[in-house]
């Protein structure tokens, strides 16, 4: 009875995402909603872009009308909080409770997060994102009337962004994505964009130790917030020195929103074609690592790469085991990170390849960097690569950030249904490495 209800929360969980692509498809195939008629296959890959919170597009997202635009945006918030989670967020405001089955698959959310705080932690979901989301639109709204957009254009355009920013989904009501918009709708962007990407977990530990209910930071979230930062500072002033434009440097400004928005989100502030190919290599490799787990970012997760960094850093020192801030890290999440990593590179170039036997006339680099951010649903793209993709590298393209969005490990834990205990054992023996 146990496996046969974790094979339903699977289902479950994959049609929370499958659905709403369908739904979403075919309200954005009603006469209007674009300004031409939009095929089905560009519809589904819109909509499969925004459950997925990517942000990549085959049509210019300005291109659609009002009703159009509400549309997505509803694609992207329900994506980026998940069904599952946003129903159950409803049903706790409205004053009712899990069943145990509920709160069962719940927890599968997290192996880590106890079943009791169930409920806490999904309350803490919804008032987290619309309270960081209403704060963002504020910012960003200040931000539009600074570069003169009229009243009602900068009130949507600022929620717009405020929550494609918080669901790391690099949709924009502008043509240029984030180019022509004020520093201040910049920030706040970026801002909305980290309060995504850090994860629910990091979070709740965080607002757990402010209320004092507890004495400490869990090492998930001091290797989240130390990585985190790290990365960003080293990738800004990279940027910075290294991503001239026509013989300039990039802003701060523009240096820190790049790095920011290149861990998921998918917005960009200057033309991406004009960066050199070293800045653009950075951007891959902050596209693969990603965010926090339990967040609206996509990617390796930046947790995942600590660790596997960690264990590594281990192995040159001769230490047999992995310690992160005086704490043993167990075997089999050591194993769990090199797996997801592992699984990753075949992803991507598996990927590439597909989308470049579709595409032979496109720049392999270009493609490549397609892929990797399909898979880690960012939604960069250099200049219209996307756009001029033929309709089977479209659809390689769509699959990949299907399966970026509910996660290659998770998607192969659901293909195996459940792990198998081994119940014989075996001698030790060593196999050469290297």
């Amino acid at each position: 009875m146990f496996i046969s209800f974790v094979k339903r929360s699977q289902l479950l969980f994959l049609l929370s995402f499958s659905i709403p692509i369908v739904i979403g498809a075919c309200l954005l195939k009603i006469p209007g909603v674009y300004k031409e008629d939009i095929s089905w296959l560009d519809s589904f890959y819109t909509s499969t872009s925004a459950v997925c919170v990517t942000g990549l597009s085959v049509v210019p997202t300005a291109d659609f009308s009002w009703i159009g635009q509400v549309i997505i945006l509803l694609l992207i918030q329900l994506g980026g909080l998940g069904i599952v989670t946003m129903s159950a967020s409803f049903l706790l405001f409205m004053g009712k409770h899990f069943s145990f089955d509920e709160r069962l698959m719940m927890s599968t959310l997290n192996d880590n997060f106890p079943m009791r705080n169930a409920e806490m932690l999904i309350k803490l979901v919804a008032t987290y994102t619309f309270v960081c989301e209403a704060i963002g639109w504020v910012i960003i709204f200040i931000g539009c009337l600074l570069n003169n957009e009229p009243l009602f254009q900068s009130l949507w355009n600022s929620l717009f962004i405020s929550v494609a920013s918080y669901c790391n989904a690099g949709f924009s009501p502008y043509p240029d994505s984030m180019m022509s918009a004020h520093w201040v709708s910049k920030m706040g962007s970026s801002f909305m964009i980290l309060t995504g990407s850090l994860g629910v977990y990091v979070i709740y530990d965080i607002t757990q130790r402010l209320k004092k209910r507890r004495s400490f930071l869990t090492v998930n979230t001091k290797l989240v917030l130390l990585a985190t930062g790290i990365l960003l500072v080293i990738s800004t002033f990279t940027m910075h020195f290294m991503g001239d434009i026509s013989g300039k440097l990039l802003s701060m400004v523009d240096s820190w929103y790049m790095s920011v928005s290149g861990c998921s989100a998918g917005f960009n502030s200057v033309d991406m074609e004009s960066l050199p190919d070293v800045t653009l290599a950075l951007i891959m490799f902050l596209m693969l690592v990603g965010g926090a787990p339990g967040s609206t970012a996509g990617g390796l997760k930046i947790s995942t790469v600590a660790v596997a960094a960690a264990a590594i850093w281990s192995t040159i020192a001769g230490n047999r085991k992995t310690i992160v801030f005086k704490r043993h890290i167990p075997i089999d999440n050591v194993m769990r990170a090199f797996a997801v990593i592992t699984l990753f590179a075949i992803l991507v170039v598996f990927g590439s390849v597909a989308v470049k036997l579709s595409n032979p006339d496109h720049d392999l680099g270009h493609l490549l960097f397609e892929a990797i951010s399909a898979i880690c649903t960012v939604g960069l793209s250099i200049g219209d690569t996307s756009v001029k993709m033929t309709d089977f590298g479209k659809i390689i393209s769509m699959v990949l950030m299907y399966i970026g969005r509910i996660g290659p490990l998770t998607l192969l834990i659901f293909l195996l249904a459940r792990e198998k205990p081994g119940k014989t054992g075996y001698p030790e023996e060593r196999v050469i490495i290297g």
